[in-house]
């Protein structure tokens, strides 16, 4: 029986381990405070999510080494005051997005050393009463360049970060800048380690009932090893 265990464990992992490669979300849940109240409320909080592994699109004409991602693997949500914005991607619109600018080698860069940026944005172009919100978290690192596992890594203590949030409501524009007091990686086992992870338990179960059913007699006894035949 071990050898036809062992194939059955073979089979799974073979079976299942590509769902393990596959991109997951990463979602981060987040808090501040705005330099300057809008509508009466400073302090906000909310989570945005992206792709480990996001389908990044080059933006030369912005920046060199700018890349933006801009699916619906791409969300955020922003909690301030009494409001709730709900930045997303539908088809037709865009809503969300992550911007990621990484330093090019042998490039001048005419304000001095370049950093790695990585930034989430939020714009909603249809909201209630005329107005147009826009919020941006960013995170900057002095140095070395971008590489998609810093996707998993954001924290104030490596990064260095700022949140900026602006408005138009009645025909003015309000804005401030802000800084966060707290970012927290949502955790979650990657769905192709589950997949993995179950069919491993489920081809344990078979063998051993297997095992069983072979050592059970037809009086309903447990039978010892059967000797093996000449």
């Amino acid at each position: 029986m071990l050898p036809r265990f062992r194939s059955l464990l073979a089979f799974s992992i073979v079976l299942l381990a590509p769902m393990a490669a596959q991109a997951v979300p990463i979602t981060y849940n987040f808090a501040g405070q705005l330099a300057q109240p809008v509508n009466g409320a400073s302090q906000f909080s909310g989570s945005f999510t992206m792709d480990s592994n996001p389908n990044f699109i080059p933006l030369p004409a912005v920046l060199p080494g700018t890349l933006t991602e801009t699916s619906s693997d791409v969300s955020m949500t922003l909690h301030l005051g009494s409001q709730t914005y709900d930045f997303s991607n539908t088809p037709g619109q865009s809503g969300a997005a992550l911007y990621v600018n990484s330093p090019l080698q042998g490039y001048s860069y005419p304000s001095g050393s370049p950093q790695e940026s990585i930034s989430l944005n939020g714009a909603l172009f249809t909201g209630s009463a005329g107005s147009a919100p826009s919020f941006t978290v960013n995170f900057q690192q002095a140095g070395g360049f971008f590489s998609t596992t810093d996707l998993g890594k954001l924290s104030t203590s490596s990064f260095s970060s700022g949140v900026h949030f602006s408005a138009m409501s009645g025909g003015q524009s309000t804005a401030s800048n802000g800084t966060l007091t707290s970012i927290e990686q949502v955790s979650a086992p990657e769905p192709g380690s589950l997949a993995i992870f179950g069919g491993l338990a489920i081809a344990a179960m078979i063998t051993a009932r297997r095992r069983v059913a072979c050592r059970t007699g037809a009086d309903g006894r447990r039978e010892g090893p059967r000797a093996s035949r000449g």
